[in-house]
Order: C-alpha cells, then sequence, then structure tokens
C-alpha cells in the first residue's frame, strides 16, 4: 500500500458496514475517516479513505465504526465485531501462537475520531480505551487533524499497560536510532586489533565479524575489544558454523561446546551475539534438508541446545541467535517467536537473514511483507542481520540464487528503512560474497542506497 492512495469502500447508512469496517493496512500508514467527498455525489454520508504516513514502523490494522469513528490497532491483533452495540475499541483476537491451546486476548491500541460524535459520546468512548478528556478538551472541536495530533500518544500509552509483555515487545522498540552499522569481511593483510579496526573504518564500516582469536588468549580478546571500541567499529557476531544435529554422537557433543565456546567469546568481547544455525537431521550435508527439520523433534532439541548454551555461560551482554532457514526452523518470523516463548531466555535473540527465508515464489515476490513481517514481530529481539540478495533462475523448478546486495529483488529500501527504525541498532553485515571485489560492489550499493532511502549509517 505504501506509495500509493488507499482504495476504499463506502459505508452506507442504514447497512452493516455503517456499524463496523475492517482495513488491514501496511505497517506504518494510518487510513482516517472523512465527510463525505464530492467524488461520491451518490452517497452524502460515505467515509472516504485516504493514507497517512503516522507510527512509522508499526504493524497497523483499522477499524471504521460507524460514520466519522475510527480505531486504530497495533500489533498482532485481528479486530472482532460484537454482536451488538457500538464498542469493539476493547476486544482485539490474538493469533494463536502454534502449540498454544489457549488463545490470548490483549486490547486494542485504539483511539476514535469523535468529529460527528457528541462530546459525551466522545468521552465515553475514550474512556473505553483509557483516555480520559478534561474539561477544556471536552469543549475543544475535535476534528481530524486534532485527533491525529493528540491520539497518535496517548492512545498508545494507555493501552501499552494492558498488553502482555510479549505483545509488548513486538509494539516497541521503534524510535529514533543513531544510524545503521554496515559491516563486512576486510581483507586487510594483518592481525593487529589496532590496524583491523581501521581496515573497517577505511572502507565505512562501523561494524566487523569477529576477528579470529582463542578464548583462552585473554589479552588478545582484550586488545581487540580496546582497538574496536575505541574507533566506534561493533564487534557484531561470533560465528560458530556446525551442526548441532549431528547423527554422529561424538561430533554433536563437541558442536555444542564449539558453540558454548563461540558464546562464551561473544560475551568476553563485547560482540553482539553467537550465532549458528539450529543444524539439520540431514546425513549428508550438515545445513542441508530433511523432512525431519520442521517437526516437533527438531523444535524440542532446539530448545534444548539454546538452553544448555546459554545457561553454561550466563552471559550479560551477547546474545545467542539460531540464523532462519528456509529449510529447518526457524524457518518464519512466527516460527522464530514460538522459539523465544519455548527458549525463554533473556539471552536468547534473533538473527534476521530474510534471504534464507524465502523459499517460495510468494515469499520471492512478496518480499517487502516478508520484511516487514520480521521487524513487525522480531524487531526487538534482534542481534545482528546479514546483507546478501536473490535472483530467480528460471528452470523448470523453482531456483533461487544468492547474489550480492543490489544484484538481486530483495526491497533494500524497506530493508534499510526498518532497520534503521530499530533503537538498539543491530548491525547489518555483508555476506557471501565471492570475492573482495564483488563484496565492495555490495557495500558500494548500500553506502549509495541508504541516503535514497532516507536513512543515515553510521560514520
Amino acid at each position: 500500500m505504501a506509495g500509493r492512495e488507499a482504495e476504499y469502500t463506502p459505508c452506507r447508512p442504514g447497512t452493516r458496514h455503517e456499524k463496523e469496517f475492517f482495513y488491514a493496512c501496511h505497517p506504518g500508514m494510518l487510513l482516517t475517516a472523512e465527510p463525505h467527498s464530492a467524488a461520491s455525489p451518490s452517497s452524502e454520508n460515505t467515509p472516504v479513505f485516504t493514507a497517512e504516513r503516522t507510527w512509522r514502523h508499526r504493524p497497523a490494522r483499522v477499524v471504521v465504526l460507524g460514520i466519522g469513528m475510527l480505531a486504530m490497532v497495533c500489533g498482532q491483533g485481528q479486530p472482532v465485531a460484537p454482536a451488538e452495540g457500538p464498542s469493539p475499541l476493547r476486544l482485539c483476537r490474538v493469533n494463536q501462537a502454534a502449540g498454544e491451546s489457549s488463545r490470548q486476548e490483549d486490547r486494542f491500541m485504539a483511539g476514535a475520531v469523535m468529529t460527528h460524535l457528541p462530546v459525551e459520546r466522545a468521552a465515553d468512548l475514550y474512556n473505553d480505551v483509557g483516555i480520559h478528556l478534561s474539561d477544556s478538551n471536552r469543549s475543544e472541536h475535535m476534528n481530524r487533524r486534532t485527533f491525529i495530533q493528540r491520539s497518535m500518544g496517548t492512545a498508545a500509552a494507555a493501552s501499552l499497560a494492558g498488553m502482555s509483555s510479549f505483545s509488548l515487545a513486538q509494539a516497541t522498540d521503534a524510535g529514533p536510532s543513531k544510524g545503521i552499522r554496515l559491516g563486512g569481511p576486510v581483507f586487510a593483510k594483518t592481525n593487529d586489533p589496532e590496524e583491523l579496526a581501521l581496515a573497517h573504518v577505511k572502507l565505512g564500516y562501523r561494524a566487523a565479524y569477529c576477528p579470529g582469536v582463542d578464548l583462552k588468549d585473554a589479552a588478545r580478546i582484550e586488545a581487540i575489544a580496546k582497538a574496536f571500541a575505541k574507533h566506534n567499529v561493533v564487534i557484531a557476531e561470533v560465528g560458530r558454523w556446525c551442526n548441532l544435529l549431528d547423527a554422529d554422537e561424538k561430533k554433536r557433543a563437541d558442536h555444542l561446546r564449539t558453540v558454548t565456546e563461540g558464546l562464551a567469546l561473544a560475551e568476553a568481547i563485547g560482540a553482539r551475539c553467537c550465532v549458528d544455525i539450529a543444524g539439520s537431521y540431514n546425513k549428508e550435508s550438515w545445513f542441508g534438508p530433511h523432512p525431519d527439520n520442521l517437526s516437533q523433534k527438531f523444535f524440542d532439541a532446539t530448545v534444548e541446545h539454546a538452553r544448555k548454551i546459554i545457561d553454561a555461560v550466563k552471559p550479560k551482554r551477547a546474545k545467542f541467535c539460531f540464523e532462519m532457514m528456509g529449510w529447518a526452523i526457524p524457518d518464519s518470523p512466527d516460527s522464530y517467536l514460538r522459539l523465544l516463548k519455548a527458549v525463554d531466555r533473556p539471552a536468547f535473540g534473533v538473527h534476521l537473514d530474510p534471504c534464507n527465508l524465502v523459499n517460495s515464489p510468494e515469499r520471492f515476490y512478496r518480499n517487502t511483507d516478508l520484511l516487514n513481517e520480521c521487524f513487525d514481530k522480531l524487531g526487538p529481539h534482534i542481534a545482528s542481520c546479514h546483507a546478501k540478495d536473490l535472483v530467480w533462475d528460471i528452470e523448470m523448478n523453482v531456483h533461487f540464487r544468492e547474489v550480492p546486495a543490489g544484484k538481486g529483488k530483495l526491497d533494500f529500501d524497506t530493508y534499510l528503512r526498518r532497520l534503521a527504525g530499530v533503537k538498539h541498532q543491530p548491525p547489518l553485515m555483508i555476506e557471501h560474497c565471492a570475492n573482495e571485489q564483488e563484496y565492495d560492489q555490495a557495500r558500494t550499493f548500500i553506502l549509495a542506497q541508504a541516503p535514497k532511502a532516507g536513512v543515515e549509517l553510521v560514520k
């Protein structure tokens, strides 16, 4: 919906639509109801819906409750129209999470346009969502502009208290950040921490993959941490790429130890996270597909591994994350949400690689929606991100191929804008390029694309 005017559906007096109307809009957009437009002379009281860029970076839903009355919903809620009566403002059905037997219900983040309502009725409806009008507000003409200016803040604040802690996390952490921290590999032929840090700065990077260092080498860990902090280069991630579900019991134990030590290194050196994939039951490829990679058995083993790794290290600042995959859990934003709930550890975070989630034509063509869903649901939990791109090689079956950022179809404008709205600044790390030249091309693309998308990079 972004970039074009919203469609609208007439709400004629005396019909069901006069009482309720549901319209799902693009995250970051708000539809507002206005009186009759000259464009519709045959329906005097038909509201016309227009799009306004308000409440950026928040998922939004709109419900029109009769002429001139509008409620905005944030989070994953879906409105439930009541059997009778004009007060669905407090009702919300939250999508049932996989594996849960009961339906969670939260309150709307809602306000109402009161242009056409008596002030007492307006006050009653505001009270429904916890907003209390003062005497001065009661006497003030509540036109559309006044509503937008006031209720964007008060409606959110009033309803946050009624949300569950997990839903609250989904609706927060959006707001001004200090820019995106871009990072990637450097090809400097040196092991000196100071020179390595400066090599990143020279390329315009303010984030880095963890340089090679042994967990037992405390002096070098300290030197790297100090040099990179001195030059404002964040260490984004410690990668420990191995199969935690290897069929060989000894290898499986070794891999668990390797990843646990990786998280310990991330904590010691000040990295944002340690990351691995959850693993695979494939006996031929450590990361390959297998029917059991989407099973409850896989999920349970993954939860157990995450808890063991985190509980062994007890990190205070580094997160442990599983990278998203197209054929293994976590394979969607909802799948990751389920993992976050099940692991139930503050040190368990999200590693965002949207290209890894593109496993169907629908996700390929609608990757903007996929990106928005990732940030809407996972934003506050994201520790680090990967930057690459995808093309579709036309064959007799579906074949997506990774390419450097800017060479494919990923909506980088949306990716950069949404990432810039996450205030704790998860780094954006370029990966999977074939050589130094391709990394330079990807870096140049992102450096040029960011200002076009209205996004600042940390300099």
